[in-house]
């Protein structure tokens, strides 16, 4: 919507193209317009496609990803920031056994959600132990087996666990009261997104928030100023994280 609202007031035409994870092919995205005057990129996973737009001499601007090796405008989340809030925030509640669900580690993105949480694991003094970090694929009942290993891996169980992203966080907790435990009284659950089904859960998730939208505006901004030729573009933006505490978060048992 940030994306559709900005470009409107440079009277540019909109269209959206979606394209799924596993069954992407290259070849269904449509580029045949005379007229096509740049991309817009959001979680472009595949690389290979958004090289072959470069060498098409398109003007260019990723959302929440980017590619270390080139250089390609970027607006993304200040992801390792958001983590480094949420950890905080869990030393703060007292926890110290913290697991941690991570996106499968093939994305830049992935790297700096993980990268936070291990900052954050010396920072806070969080115990350092392999069985509380697992990965998950970002859907629902992958969160929740990822959430079951760590339950069934760990006689001392973790008193948080924070996820790569709401969706896994919401499995997790599904994991969590399926093994008659409580949230947050016996674990709290942080996720991260503040999609709006965070808020409809119970317990209420706690969550990192994203500003989706005003990234929408941000990344028309910098694509006009590529169309219009202007020099010195800032490659890389970084837009601040929020935390929103819910019901899912409570001081650590003792």
């Amino acid at each position: 919507s940030g994306v559709e609202e900005e470009l409107i007031k440079y009277k540019y035409y909109f269209q959206f193209n979606s394209v799924e994870r596993e069954n992407f092919e290259l070849g269904r995205i449509n580029l045949n317009f005379s007229d096509l005057a740049g991309v817009i990129l959001v979680g472009a996973y595949n690389e290979g496609f958004v090289l072959k737009l470069r060498e098409l001499g398109l003007p260019m601007v990723l959302v929440d990803e980017y590619i270390p090796s080139e250089d390609i405008i970027s607006v993304m989340i200040d992801n390792t920031d958001g983590i480094l809030k949420a950890c905080k925030y869990l030393c703060e509640l007292k926890h110290k056994r913290v697991a941690y669900i991570s996106e499968e580690k093939n994305e830049a993105t992935a790297y700096e959600h993980y990268y936070g949480f291990k900052q954050a694991q010396e920072m806070f003094g969080f115990v350092n132990d392999d069985k509380l970090i697992t990965e998950s694929s970002g859907k629902i009942n992958d969160g929740f087996r990822a959430m079951e290993r760590i339950l069934e891996q760990n006689k001392v169980l973790p008193t948080a666990v924070l996820a790569y992203n709401d969706i896994i966080a919401i499995g997790a907790m599904d994991a969590i009261k399926q093994h008659g435990l409580s949230i947050p009284k016996d674990i709290s659950v942080i996720g991260f997104d503040d999609v709006r089904l965070a808020r409809e859960v119970v317990p209420a998730l706690t969550t990192v928030h994203v500003p989706k939208h005003l990234m929408g505006i941000i990344s028309v901004q910098r694509l006009i100023n590529v169309i219009q030729g202007k020099k010195d573009i800032i490659k890389k933006v970084l837009v601040p994280t929020e935390l929103k505490v819910r019901k899912s978060t409570a001081l650590a048992k003792t």
